[in-house]
């Protein structure tokens, strides 16, 4: 009878064990993507001089003229953070981030031959790091 009692006790621990960690870590939505971005380089990144993220749909290349506009798109005033964009249609997507430098007290917004630069393609919605530097 104790050998029940006992393996009784451990499926009661194991399912409620199970409980906790499910309920205790959050898992990223099915349909988030979640662009983890960090720059490392050494210009200003503020309020004044963005980091622009874009996605670009249906390609997994770089955009053929940065004066195409991104299907989605969103900016950063920090070398790092994240940006969750929930509307994509069509994979692949090319992701694009750059560091607004231009001007001389603001950037103006778009990509300037010589601004850092970085980007990959992603296939399917998730969470993906994009590090970037001068």
């Amino acid at each position: 009878m104790k050998k029940n009692s006992f393996i009784v006790y451990v499926v009661v621990i194991s399912i409620a064990f199970a409980i906790f960690l499910s309920v205790g870590c959050p898992v990223p939505e099915e349909d988030e993507l979640i662009i983890n971005v960090e720059y490392k380089g050494d210009l200003t990144v503020d309020s004044l001089h963005k980091i622009y993220v874009g996605v670009y749909e249906n390609t997994e290349d770089a955009p053929s003229s940065f004066d195409e506009t991104p299907n989605h798109s969103d900016t950063l005033t920090s070398k790092s953070g994240s940006i969750t964009f929930t509307d994509i249609e069509n994979f692949p997507v090319y992701i694009s981030v750059f560091a607004d430098t231009s001007g001389d007290t603001s950037g103006d917004g778009k990509y300037t031959s010589g601004e850092p630069y970085g980007g990959k393609s992603v296939d399917k919605y998730g969470e993906y790091d994009l590090t970037f530097d001068n």
